[in-house]
């Protein structure tokens, strides 16, 4: 199965409406992974994250941590807490909540 022209489909129509139901667990990650990665392309990280965790979706941290430090340094407290969160840094998603958000 083409995984690329579903994910190019669901963002066509649009993530928020994105049902994966009748699709295999294997297939929705997969699924979620390429429109996550589409998405981080267009730089539209947090429909990234929220398709992320809605596939339960891990992308490896070092991938994300650029992401969330740029989002940080930017004073976007609302997504870098969100990326910092699904990385799996608590400490400073932590920080950001008590005194950022």
């Amino acid at each position: 199965m083409n995984t690329e022209l579903i994910a190019k489909s669901v963002i066509a129509a649009g993530v928020e409406k994105m049902d994966l139901s009748m699709f295999p667990e294997e297939q929705r990650k997969e699924i979620c992974a390429r429109i996550a990665e589409a998405l981080f392309k267009q730089n539209k990280v947090a429909e990234a994250v929220r398709v992320l965790e809605s596939g339960n979706v891990q992308l490896p941290a070092d991938r994300l941590e650029p992401i969330a430090d740029y989002y940080f340094k930017t004073a976007d407290y609302p997504t870098a807490y969100k990326i910092y969160q699904k990385i799996g840094y608590d400490q400073m998603a932590e920080f950001i909540r008590l005194n950022c958000l």
